[in-house]
């Protein structure tokens, strides 16, 4: 009787993991680098979807390439994220994340 109760419960005790909670979404190359760029902290959708679309900083490499361009690196983005305000510390964040050789480096 047990092993019967066992094997019919058995579906139902699954270890949840991260991996498992997360929404599993279908999309294009775009959206999963909006997404990455949406884990650096204050980095919202509106701003990732702007610094994509809007500025052209369309894949990882395309960002590094402009950071090897531009003289004043950490504050290269700070006007991307808005029309009007400067985000100079989100900018600095988005710099060090993007090309940082630690990968225990808090930002």
């Amino acid at each position: 009787m047990r092993l019967t109760r066992a094997l019919s419960e058995q579906p139902y005790n699954e270890t949840i993991s991260e991996l498992k909670c997360v929404k599993k979404i279908k999309g294009t190359f775009d959206d999963s680098w909006i997404r990455m760029l949406q884990q650096i902290p204050g980095v919202s959708e509106t701003k990732a979807y702007r610094l994509v679309t809007q500025h052209g900083y369309d894949t990882p490499h395309a960002l590094l390439r402009a950071y090897q361009q531009t003289q004043n690196k950490e504050a290269m983005l700070s006007a991307c994220f808005h029309k009007t305000i400067c985000y100079s510390k989100l900018s600095e964040s988005v710099y060090k994340v993007v090309t940082s050789k630690n990968a225990n480096e808090l930002v």
